[in-house]
């Protein structure tokens, strides 16, 4: 017996050494989202009577759409947040990030009613994707629901105010004689709404457009300054080109796929 003590308390302390003293976290499960729901989830810049476009003038505009949801949580008692993520038509990434509040309406239920605000360019105009999702502080997010949300508004067509251009060119017998062309074009619907401005020679015969731009590169492209509405573009021609008149097209299109008048010039290559 007097040996037994010892050993007895020898086990004691080795098990105190390995007592596990931590808390573990209980592990909270993300919410599920149900679905969401616009009041309206097509908006007419122009012919709106819901009081959701607020026009800021200079082809800007505030919109404010009221959103409803719902979902379903095995947690109650718990914040729930909710994040939406805005993307512009054909945009792979989010222009605005907005959070808004969820609460609990039953044993296992979650409803959330807010609105989202955004202020956009008239020549933006589209189909929004929005995608929204819950979570519970810090913890994982739900499943995303994404919706769309349609912007119209009228069009106007682009319209080509002015142009540059050459009206007779000297063939070169070596070496390249250059070509500087450009135009000046006008959107009522904003320049964003431009897709693109081009020309292309459509006689003694055609070729394919050459586009024009507005980006400020004057040694590649001969503009002057970016984005002031003056499209520019450097050709060339060498001993090789067609004698004689050579007939341009100049032409702009919208988002829309809307057609400014043409303008066409008459360049003359003489020997």
């Amino acid at each position: 017996m007097k040996q037994f003590f010892p050993i007895l308390l020898s086990l004691l302390l080795i098990s105190c050494q390995y007592e596990k003293t931590s808390i573990i976290d209980p592990v909270i499960k993300a919410p599920y989202l149900s679905t969401v729901f616009f009041d309206q989830n097509i908006i007419d810049l122009d012919n709106d009577t819901t009081s959701s476009v607020d026009n800021l003038g200079d082809n800007r505009y505030k919109i404010k759409i009221n959103f409803r949801g719902i979902g379903s949580s095995e947690v109650m008692n718990q914040p729930i947040s909710g994040t939406l993520q805005i993307y512009k038509p054909s945009s792979p990434s989010p222009f605005s990030t907005q959070s808004f509040q969820v609460e609990s309406v039953g044993t296992d239920s979650i409803t959330f009613s807010s609105s989202v605000t955004m202020t956009i360019n008239r020549g933006d105009a589209g189909a929004y994707r929005l995608t929204f999702s819950l979570k519970f502080g810090n913890s994982s997010s739900s499943n995303s629901i994404e919706k769309r949300l349609f912007i119209t508004r009228n069009n106007s067509r682009p319209q080509l105010l002015k142009y540059t251009a050459p009206d007779t060119l000297i063939r070169p017998t070596t070496g390249i004689e250059l070509l500087f062309f450009n135009v000046t074009v006008n959107d009522s619907d904003g320049y964003n709404d431009l897709d693109n401005v081009y020309i292309k020679r459509i006689y003694p015969t055609e070729t394919s457009p050459i586009y024009l731009f507005d980006d400020g590169d004057k040694n590649r492209n001969g503009d002057n300054i970016a984005l002031d509405g003056i499209f520019s573009r450097i050709l060339s021609i060498d001993s090789t080109a067609r004698l004689g008149n050579q007939i341009f097209l100049f032409r702009a299109i919208d988002k829309s796929g809307a057609f400014s008048d043409s303008l066409l010039h008459t360049i003359t290559v003489l020997q």
